[in-house]
């Protein structure tokens, strides 16, 4: 399988084997809560321009971190980064999705934890 191929046939992956959260469609902002070391909701459907929030809700630290758009090759250095932010707990983080495209999030901190924004026109 081609490279370019594969990032979007794993977006399409995480579509159907985990459910999808859209915001209305007038919605503007949209919230991601971190609890029990998990994302909730893990994939999210959003369009250019919405904002997420991401809550940390958990008794611990998280260190959000995402290289970009599937699309795009892995970040090499921080200055690659769409995003990288701690989360102490009762903290929150926003972005603004400017560009259409697949963006997988992680905890730097617990590489098990991931999630999934599905940026639309």
């Amino acid at each position: 399988m081609k490279p370019q191929y594969a990032a979007t046939l794993a977006a399409w992956a995480v579509i159907v084997v985990f459910p999808l959260a859209a915001p209305n469609a007038s919605a503007l902002e949209v919230t991601i809560t971190i609890e029990e070391h998990a994302f909730m909701p893990q994939v999210m459907l959003i369009h250019v321009g919405n904002h997420v929030t991401w809550s940390n809700r958990d008794d611990g630290e998280h260190f959000l971190t995402s290289s970009g758009p599937a699309s795009r090759a892995t970040a090499v250095d921080v200055g690659d980064l769409e995003f990288h932010q701690l989360l102490t707990p009762g903290s929150y983080y926003s972005h603004v999705f400017k560009a259409p495209g697949v963006y997988t999030y992680f905890c730097a901190i617990h590489l098990g934890m991931w999630g999934t924004i599905i940026v639309e026109p």
